[in-house]
């Protein structure tokens, strides 16, 4: 078998008869995309996923059937995460993704949708006024 990579891979007969075997083309020359993507709390969901749900059914390379779907995958933390899903022919597979990511990302900016920043810890402690002094009195010696 040759992996997309172009990857060599012999499989030895005793490998077929118990394990899995995964066949991305036997019955037929389609493979679904699937691109996460988080979004910053706050945004609407209803409107991301009309929007993701836009660009893949736009995509001139996209199946009409299924149509390309958006799911709300989850809430997390720090962002909204949701998924484009979109079945493409089985050698589009890579180009079409990278694409479709551009065309979310070039979107996401022009529409100025915030993504996610990183949240940084803030640790208060408390300071009695006698160690303040006492630190006043270090950085002055210093």
């Amino acid at each position: 078998m040759r992996t997309v990579q172009g990857a060599e891979v012999i499989v030895p007969n005793s490998k077929l008869i118990e394990d899995q075997l995964i066949n991305w083309t036997l019955s037929d020359q389609k493979r679904r995309v699937e691109i996460e993507i988080s979004i910053e709390h706050g945004t609407d969901p209803v409107r991301i996923l009309a929007l993701l749900r836009e660009i893949g059914r736009s995509h001139a390379e996209v199946l009409k059937e299924p149509a390309a779907d958006a799911l709300f995958i989850s809430q997390g933390d720090s962002s909204l995460v949701f998924q484009l899903l979109a079945w493409v022919g089985f050698d589009d597979y890579t180009h079409v993704r990278s694409e479709l990511t551009t065309a979310i990302n070039q979107r996401l900016t022009a529409d100025k949708i915030g993504l996610p920043t990183a949240q940084p810890e803030l640790s208060l402690v408390a300071i009695t006024p006698e160690l303040a002094k006492a630190l006043s009195a270090l950085a002055k010696a210093g």
